[in-house]
């Protein structure tokens, strides 16, 4: 028969091995691989995750795209960098999209894909979206439209 002590010993030197374990997986690469410099906008960075996490929504909403993923990447990257140089010159003429304003654009878009706006956020997350991104991206879009009037 186990002693209680024994078994209690146990199972703390296992939650100190799983604890490890966990940070151990943190390593610096993990964090230097979400940190990595993508491209540099003036003093804004544009990193290696947002190419990711951007390349990834595009590969979801149109998994067929023709041609390579390195070619892609590049496109996608050049996509950022002009987004990145339209929100600094829409901050700079003052131009700005507050929240009521997204969250009109967003319940237009959904009624155009026929949902309310909890299926097409179900819709979204499903599709593997960050929903405070895509919140960014219908922003964005409003401010590039506002600074091309």
């Amino acid at each position: 028969m186990i002693k209680l002590g024994y078994f209690m010993s146990f199972v703390k030197g296992m939650y100190v091995i799983l604890f490890a374990l966990f940070f151990a997986l943190q390593t610096p690469a993990y964090a230097e691989s979400l940190n990595r410099v993508a491209a540099t906008v003036n003093e804004e960075i544009i990193t290696s995750h947002e190419l990711d996490t951007r390349l990834h929504q595009i590969l979801v909403e149109q998994p067929n795209i023709p041609g390579s993923k390195n070619a892609l990447r590049h496109q996608v990257l050049d996509m950022l960098v002009l987004e990145s140089i339209e929100r600094q010159q829409s901050l700079k003429t003052g131009i700005s999209v507050d929240e009521q304003t997204v969250d009109q654009l967003i319940t237009t878009i959904a009624k155009n894909h026929q949902m309310t706006v909890p299926q097409w956020k179900e819709t979204l997350l499903a599709q593997g979206m960050d929903l405070s991104a895509y919140r960014e991206q219908v922003r964005l879009e409003a401010m590039r439209s506002r600074l091309y009037e």
